[in-house]
């Protein structure tokens, strides 16, 4: 088996010669991108590696050419010390088997050869071209979901997108959307949360004239407003079972009917959904229909919460930075080492929601050009200090609600005695923050629609 390795660098080449040539592999070795690109026309390797950064043609553009000329006969292997979600994406959806970041680990470009020649007469990959959207996280967990975007943006496969609330699950489907086929059409949003649960049918599938009281006129729904482009259903794990029917039937059939009507209307449509809920558990639960979980779990990314990949805090941070720095005209440039480090060793229960809006209250308070550990407003174990001061009272607030229930012979005793903590905790949490609901959702670790929920249920005023 032929394998083509191009790269700039002279010992790059000579070290990935020898490993190919002992892991027992012909070797062809090009120095540039028109080099690469003249030897893959005479000699037609089994696979090329290809160094994106390159003199003259780039290795990005030879994988287009590979595509044109050779279709999917070659398997290309990408090699970049760039290796931020536009890139991969990028690389990936051009068909890319694989990309490898700099600097090379001998053994694991070896392994990537291995399987890329074990998968090459499997492998189907389009050539499509994508419209990569900036993130920058540069972890390798991060740097797998990148791949797989690539890997699934030329498809209309239906994704579920699982993780923690502030993830950036939605930035997930944002990319997904603009890295597939339907880029140049809507990219609609949906929080199923922030929708009361006597409209979504209606928001969703839209209504005709008279359907209910209030219903003036016909109205179109969600999946109508999207039709052609891609429809990201956030917080799918929190909607009702009785809409989650109609949303099955919508998956299966391609077809949507009015809250009121009778006539089907065809949607073409690809759904993307996003839930911080554990979706098994709910289907134990009796809360989430289990055939509807697996038509959205096509394909499944779970997003890792912020405390697993660390790498990415100082340079989401810097990213948030310059952002806030355009907004607030400052000239706020750089972190101290202090500053830095107590971002990287806060763990963010609110992951890169929280961190970004501490970095915008951080730009606001600075008026200096760097930014210090004491304009980083990290004190949610605060919080949980000044409530503390509250358990003895939540003791008598259980003793007495179990007391209370127990003569009644009611059985909610669990319920109403959460309820009572639940509103405790964010009433303390809310008086923290001053009654700014953004910076107490990303200290709880919840959704903002679903703080609102609860401030309405629990009527809590401030």
């Amino acid at each position: 088996m032929k394998i083509l390795f191009s790269d700039d660098e002279k010992s790059v080449r000579m070290a990935a010669e020898l490993a190919i040539k002992k892991a027992g592999y012909s070797v062809i070795l090009a120095s540039n991108g028109e080099e690469a690109w003249k030897k893959i026309s005479q000699e037609k390797p089994d696979i090329a590696i290809l160094d994106i950064k390159m003199p003259g043609l780039s290795g990005m553009k030879v994988l287009e050419l590979i595509n044109s000329e050779f279709g999917n006969s070659i398997s290309v292997i990408m090699v970049s010390a760039y290796n931020d979600m536009a890139t991969t994406i990028k690389a990936m959806s051009l068909g890319a088997y694989d990309f490898l970041a700099k600097p090379l680990d001998i053994d694991v470009l070896i392994n990537t050869i291995k399987k890329a020649a074990n998968a090459r007469e499997s492998l189907k990959n389009s050539n499509n071209k994508a419209k990569p959207e900036i993130i920058i996280e540069r972890s390798e967990k991060m740097h797998e979901i990148y791949k797989l975007i690539g890997r699934i943006s030329h498809s209309d496969v239906t994704v579920l997108i699982t993780g923690e609330s502030g993830v950036g699950k939605e930035v997930i489907a944002r990319a997904i959307h603009e890295n597939s086929l339907r880029a140049d059409k809507r990219f609609l949003a949906v929080n199923c949360t922030a929708i009361p649960v006597n409209l979504i049918e209606s928001e969703l599938f839209g209504h005709e004239k008279g359907a209910f009281t209030g219903a003036q006129g016909e109205k179109r729904g969600k999946f109508e407003m999207a039709n052609g482009g891609t429809l990201f259903l956030d917080e799918i794990g929190d909607m009702g079972i009785e809409v989650q029917s109609k949303l099955l039937r919508v998956l299966q059939e391609r077809e949507i009917v009015r809250v009121g009507g009778n006539v089907p209307i065809p949607v073409d449509i690809r759904i993307l959904a996003a839930t911080n809920r554990n979706l098994i558990q709910a289907i134990k639960n009796g809360e989430f229909r289990e055939d509807l979980y697996h038509r959205l779990k096509v394909v499944q990314i779970q997003v890792p919460p912020l405390r697993e990949r660390k790498i990415d805090i100082p340079i989401l941070a810097k990213h948030f930075m310059k952002n806030y720095n355009l907004h607030y005209e400052s000239s706020v440039s750089t972190f101290s080492d202090k500053a830095l480090k107590k971002l990287v060793d806060y763990d963010w229960p609110g992951n890169i929601r929280e961190l970004k809006n501490v970095i915008e209250s951080a730009i606001a308070s600075c008026r200096d050009n760097t930014l210090l550990p004491e304009h980083i407003n990290i004190e949610v174990e605060d919080i949980v200090s000044n409530t503390s001061s509250s358990i003895s009272d939540l003791e008598l607030v259980i003793a007495n609600e179990c007391s209370k229930l127990l003569s009644k012979e009611q059985s909610n005793i669990f319920e109403n005695i959460v309820s009572r903590v639940e509103k405790q905790i964010i009433t303390k949490s809310l008086e923290y923050f001053s009654g700014n609901q953004v910076k107490t959702a990303a200290a709880l670790g919840i959704n903002r629609n679903t703080l609102r929920t609860k401030i309405e249920k629990y009527e809590i005023r401030g």
